[in-house]
């Protein structure tokens, strides 16, 4: 398996949602590839930051008006072009600052 055979298929072993044959497969080019591991490992701990973020209990009316603030704000900011790919990228980095704050 290479390398862009295994980061298409990286989402759904995370998520558990792919096949048992495509599953080993991946887990075996992991464990040859350095690059495609620290990949992996990344998206594996961001997914269990989200996941863990959205069913804490510190998710108060105060904290969702501040990310919705601050989601507003970037959509206003002239810097980011309109028609930018990354821009919700953007909006939603700002989101989890605060996120992270609680």
């Amino acid at each position: 398996m290479t390398c862009q055979e295994a980061l298409k298929l990286l989402y759904e072993v995370i998520d558990k949602e792919a096949d048992q044959i495509d599953t080993e497969k991946v887990k075996e080019h992991l464990q040859n590839c350095k690059h495609c591991m620290a990949r992996y490992e990344f998206e594996a701990m961001f997914k269990a930051f989200i996941t863990e973020k959205a069913v804490s209990k510190c998710k108060t009316e105060q904290l969702k008006n501040r990310i919705l603030m601050q989601i507003d704000k970037a959509g206003k900011d002239p810097k980011r072009s309109r028609f930018n790919p990354f821009r919700n990228k953007w909006r939603f980095l700002s989101a989890l600052r605060f996120w992270r704050r609680e």
